[in-house]
């Protein structure tokens, strides 16, 4: 079962038109690229669909890759006319689940770390930033602002253990 079967509701819920514009379905590219990269006659990447089905349609969907031992899921879709029902969540469910069952995962990835993740209490865990500058201008600006994001997040991270411990900052000088 490939990506054609996936619920993709142009423009109903959070994902449509009105909101994220990210539903299946809506960029004639990307979707073009996830049937490619999703096609059940020749997977990649350890690709797979994985399907909630009900009276035999499809109400919830994920798009994942397994590389090495870590299980990635990088796309969700589910019935908005069901979502009273959770099926979305029904699904992540069932992914875990299976995740924690099979021997050759250590680590199931959700990628993206949206808010309706906390649910399942997931381990923040970075897995990587590209920053793209494209004169020389930006590139010497991007790099100010990064050292800056830098120092202010370290000097962030020592004020909150300080505060935590019950310590003032030592002092400078």
């Amino acid at each position: 079962m490939g990506v054609q079967r996936i619920p993709a509701h142009r423009g109903s819920g959070w994902k449509g038109t009105r909101g994220t514009a990210s539903a299946l379905g809506l960029d004639d590219s990307a979707t073009a690229f996830y049937r490619y990269f999703f096609d059940p006659e020749t997977p990649r990447l350890g690709a797979h669909v994985r399907l909630l089905m009900l009276e035999g349609r499809p109400i919830a969907a994920q798009l994942g890759l397994q590389r090495d031992s870590v299980r990635y899921i990088i796309k969700i879709a589910y019935d908005e006319q069901l979502a009273d029902l959770s099926p979305g969540q029904v699904l992540m469910d069932r992914a875990i689940e299976e995740a924690c069952g099979a021997a050759e995962v250590t680590r199931l990835s959700l990628v993206t770390g949206v808010s309706w993740m906390r649910d399942w209490r997931p381990y923040n865990r970075p897995v990587m930033t590209h920053w793209l500058a494209l004169t020389p201008l930006s590139q010497v600006l991007l790099g100010i602002w990064y050292c800056s994001y830098k120092l202010l997040s370290a000097r962030n991270r020592r004020v909150r253990r300080t505060d935590a411990e019950g310590t003032p900052p030592p002092a400078r000088g």
